[in-house]
């Protein structure tokens, strides 16, 4: 938290607003979703939207979206969770689903109370990553599949689905990425 408190400085002394969203959405991402510090990353993802909408930039508003999300479904709020996935993926349209639509349908089912529903955003998630899109989307659209098919009641054939194209599909990707970028 100490470099990004550093890298969010820096930014803003040089007025790079884009850069500056990007080291606040991670603060929102790192300090928020992982840690659980949902009330001090609050002010970061205000901050982005106001960003965002300065400077015109429907993806960066969408990490707002994608941001406000994963906080209320850090605090428990599904009820709350649920419009901000929706409204991501609103903002960035069919253009910036390759890079931004795994991660809010993932959010999107875990937010959905509906089974069914839950699973048109899981299938929806999933044919955004058969697209093609950035390989961070793929840890993080898996990881909320996950938390998404642990929310089912025992037995639920979808956990064992997602257990399956984790251990297949998933991992055949993740071991993709590490060779192209020299970790295998």
């Amino acid at each position: 938290l100490e470099a990004n408190t550093t890298v969010i400085e820096l930014v803003q002394r040089t007025s790079h607003k884009r850069a500056e969203a990007i080291a606040r959405w991670h603060r929102i991402f790192v300090d928020g979703w992982i840690r659980g510090n949902v009330q001090a990353a609050l002010p970061h993802a205000e901050r982005v939207l106001e960003i965002a909408r300065s400077i015109g930039n429907p993806v960066m508003e969408a990490f707002y979206w994608t941001g406000r999300s994963m906080l209320a479904l850090r605090q428990g709020d599904r009820d709350g969770a649920r419009p901000h996935a929706a409204k991501a993926l609103e903002v960035v349209g069919e253009k910036g689903l390759n890079f931004l639509g795994a991660h809010a349908f993932g959010l999107l089912a875990n937010a959905e109370p509906d089974p069914s529903s839950r699973r048109k955003a899981m299938a929806a998630g999933e044919e955004v990553l058969s697209r093609g899109t950035p390989i961070h989307n793929n840890f993080t659209f898996y990881d909320l599949a996950i938390q998404a098919a642990l929310g089912q009641p025992a037995g639920d054939e979808r956990r064992q689905r997602v257990g399956h194209q984790i251990a297949t599909r998933g991992s055949h990707q993740a071991q993709h990425a590490l060779r192209q970028f020299g970790g295998v």
